[in-house]
């Protein structure tokens, strides 16, 4: 279980689309992503079908399709083998930044000494 105040904590960093960073990366390539699956996913995506969003908890914190603009390929590559890229619509998303200082602390809790 999350405890409330990283959840709170990372909520103070979620931001609109339009007052993001991503939306100045946008405009200047395009809305274009890159996603890293698993070997075995591959086949699923050999034919044109939305990305997939994790359902194993050690792979996703909320609701999150792990994806990063093409400017920051290495960012997910953990994630799998695979590269898919493809474009997207993000208008009314909301986002988290990792890039920021202020929100990578945001989501590791703080360790006490001991």
């Amino acid at each position: 279980m999350i405890s409330r105040k990283i959840t709170d904590e990372v909520e103070k960093e979620i931001t609109d689309y339009e007052s993001s960073r991503l939306y100045k990366l946008v405009l200047d390539y395009g809305p274009y992503v890159i996603k890293f699956v698993q070997s075995n996913w591959a086949d699923h995506y050999s034919s044109l079908k939305p990305l997939k969003i994790s359902d194993t908890p050690a792979q996703t914190w909320g609701i999150a399709t792990y994806a990063t603009p093409l400017g920051f390929p290495l960012s997910s590559a953990l994630y799998g083998r695979i590269g898919l890229v493809t474009t997207y619509d993000p208008k009314g998303w909301r986002i988290f930044d990792a890039t920021n200082p202020s929100a990578r602390m945001a989501r590791l809790p703080t360790r006490t000494p001991r």
